[in-house]
């Protein structure tokens, strides 16, 4: 009504991106289904489905794949169809992880791969000539969730103009041995002490521990070089 009421009848709009989801393994199975000792539940992809649903874009596609050259290849090529392929798993150094390898082949140009962050580690980025971009995103899932948040998010707001929520800086309640050089994302929650914000980090057993993100706000983002983190310290923080 406003835009018609001062005679704005054409205007220029950006359109939501495609966006499809492949999650590669074959220990992985679908909520529901039984599982062997050796095998896990898919949550990378609904991790990514919330994700995207804050800035009101669904899946175009979204699938599991078993660590088959010939399956996967069919799959990514598929998924190149989309504005946005994301991968989850198949970009580290294992036999099973020949995900560059298929990407390469299907036409996909490398533009980086391994970042020195923790965890998130095995990174992978690729483009296109004619527009579609690949995220490869380790298969841990607090890995594809920091991912999501540090790369995918500032990718958002610089190629779709979409506003993506801001860091911020807190100081640490408590001290936090790093155990790392890198640069280090870790769930955490903002607190109140004595009328200050004060940001809580809530420690993880390991990427694969979904359960303490789940328990977070956010994430605190903690530079890279300082072994231990002191009580007072000055982190960034972004609400999930």
């Amino acid at each position: 009504g406003t835009l018609a009421t001062v005679g704005l009848a054409d205007l220029l709009v950006w359109k939501q991106p495609r966006v499809t989801v492949i999650s590669t393994g074959s220990e992985i199975r679908k909520p529901g289904e039984a599982i062997e000792d050796y095998q896990i539940r898919d949550s990378n992809s609904y991790v990514l489905e919330a994700f995207w649903k804050q800035y009101g874009v669904s899946l175009a596609g979204k699938t599991i794949v078993k660590d088959k050259q010939k399956s996967l290849l069919q799959a990514i090529q598929k998924g190149l169809q989309s504005d946005v392929l994301i991968l989850t798993g198949g970009v580290s150094m294992g036999e099973a992880d020949f995900v560059p390898q298929l990407l390469r082949e299907a036409g996909v140009e490398e533009r980086l791969h391994k970042v020195k962050i923790k965890p998130g580690k095995p990174l992978w980025f690729g483009t296109l000539p004619d527009g579609p971009v690949v995220f490869g995103l380790p298969g841990n899932p607090v890995s594809t969730q920091v991912a999501f948040k540090a790369f995918i998010e500032p990718w958002l707001q610089s190629c779709w103009k979409m506003h993506v929520p801001g860091w911020h800086v807190y100081e640490l309640a408590m001290p936090f041995d790093k155990k790392t050089a890198y640069e280090q994302f870790v769930p955490a929650r903002l607190a109140s002490l004595r009328e200050q914000t004060v940001c809580q980090l809530l420690p993880m057993k390991s990427s694969g521990d979904i359960l303490t993100p789940a328990l977070a706000d956010g994430i605190a983002w903690l530079p890279a070089g300082e072994q231990v983190c002191e009580k007072g310290m000055q982190v960034k923080y972004l609400p999930w």
